[in-house]
């Protein structure tokens, strides 16, 4: 029989052998290179991964079911990928060799695409802060906009036939001088335009243009429409609808530049307002209740689907906000009913910070985002960048890449079938207002 010591002793030592369980770590890497952020021109795509968190050595890895090879000297993983155009998912296996296994989705984007100003339909006269709105026919709409910017707005409107090669000026004017304002197709085939400025400076509260005017494809004339409650008071706001089931239009007018209930100074918005459309009067449907985030003026507003009467609409907000002691950059994807209103999530910042710029789908899976400035009008963004909803991320034109032949902001553009974007005049870095018109074009 064995002592009391004995036993104490071999306990201690079965319990020095007890060790705390713990759980394996996924095997995990991250990219060494390339900069997945781009927007890459070549689709051979050579990516290099390294270990961050392993429970053992990894033994495996593969990308979309392709195993990479491990290079020794760096224990790194590396492979050259084939990308094809688009939006390219990255599903990346890893195991290590206990067997656990890691996962993620990477992305990488491969475009083909150039600017030229061949056949590009230029304006008749020089055009910053204009809207361009593509009718049910096919035909271009451009409305107001102003020589420069110290120049006041203009009435004329000029239009470019389906099918013809340039624009040609409206014999009747719109009824209200105007700039930075919206034009909006509404479901019926005419346009609705609301708010804007007198003059490209806005200075005072009575700059801002309050008439509501409607665009008839079918006459080719301006008409002004009444409005019952406060009127629309902003310009450099952004525009969206919802077709309504019972054939009325719900309008939302977002951010801008502007007054409100409880200020007549003109400040940047940080609100929306509502209005019900019917039977060719504007209705105020709600004050301005105000957005639970920051200012939005010179922001760009995409549609990403074509909603259905009564039907959610998504889109795309992009810009940032500056002023003399900071800057406010607020990417949103937003949802839109009339039933629910308005809900949004955060998106990740821009590469290049700007305002009046603009962005538009192409390719129906994406949007590209185009020129405007940085902190003042002098500094230009000639870089683009797209945006894609699956990731709900944003890629770069990286330095060097196909860039603006201009450079320009408060320009005004549309998606052009679905592989091109047409670009029409905007201000230079001088404020100066451009004729010059160009395409973005994706190449197949």
């Amino acid at each position: 029989m064995r002592s009391p010591a004995a036993l104490l002793g071999i306990i201690l030592l079965l319990g020095g052998c007890v060790r705390p369980f713990e759980e394996p770590i996924p095997p995990a890497l991250e990219v060494v290179r390339p900069d997945l952020q781009q927007v890459f021109l070549d689709p051979y795509l050579v990516i290099e991964l390294k270990p961050v968190t392993s429970f053992r050595p990894i033994t495996w890895v593969a990308i979309n079911g392709n195993p990479l090879h491990l290079d020794p000297t760096t224990n790194h993983w590396i492979d050259t990928l084939v990308l094809k155009p688009g939006l390219n998912m990255l599903e990346v296996v890893a195991y290590d060799r206990g067997g656990n296994e890691g996962r993620d989705t990477l992305y990488a984007v491969y475009l083909r695409y150039r600017f030229t100003t061949f056949s590009a339909p230029p304006l008749p006269e020089p055009r910053g802060g204009h809207a361009l709105t593509r009718l049910a026919s096919g035909d271009l709409l451009v409305t107001g906009g102003s020589y420069s910017m110290s120049s006041p707005a203009e009435a004329t409107a000029f239009l470019l036939p389906a099918g013809a090669s340039s624009f040609v000026p409206l014999p009747f004017p719109m009824e209200a001088a105007r700039t930075d304002h919206t034009a909006t197709l509404l479901p019926d085939g005419r346009v609705l335009i609301l708010g804007g400025s007198r003059h490209q400076s806005l200075r005072q509260p009575s700059d801002l243009v309050t008439l509501v005017e409607i665009y008839d494809p079918e006459t080719r004339r301006f008409s002004h429409i009444p409005v019952v409650g406060s009127p629309p008071q902003r310009a450099r706001h952004r525009t969206l609808i919802v077709a309504l089931e019972n054939g009325d239009v719900g309008v939302a007018l977002l951010g801008g530049r502007g007054v409100t209930s409880l200020s007549q100074e003109i400040i940047p918005l940080r609100d929306y307002r509502t209005f019900i459309l019917h039977n060719d009067t504007l209705f105020a449907d709600s004050p301005s209740p105000g957005f639970p985030f920051e200012l939005l003026e010179g922001h760009a507003l995409t549609p990403l689907n074509v909603p259905s009467p009564g039907a959610p609409g998504t889109y795309l907000i992009t810009g940032t906000y500056f002023d003399e002691q900071q800057s406010i950059t607020h990417n949103l994807y937003l949802t839109v009913s009339y039933e629910s209103g308005l809900s949004y999530t955060e998106l990740p910042l821009l590469f290049y910070p700007r305002t009046g710029h603009t962005a538009d789908r192409v390719g129906g899976n994406f949007a590209v985002i185009l020129g405007g400035y940085a902190e003042h009008p002098g500094n230009t963004v000639l870089q683009g960048e797209v945006f894609f909803p699956l990731p709900r991320s944003f890629f770069y034109f990286p330095e060097g890449s196909p860039s603006l032949r201009v450079p320009r902001w408060n320009h005004a553009t549309t998606s052009w079938g679905v592989d091109r974007i047409l670009i029409t005049g905007g201000f230079n870095t001088f404020g100066q207002g451009l004729t010059l018109s160009e395409w973005f074009e994706v190449i197949p």
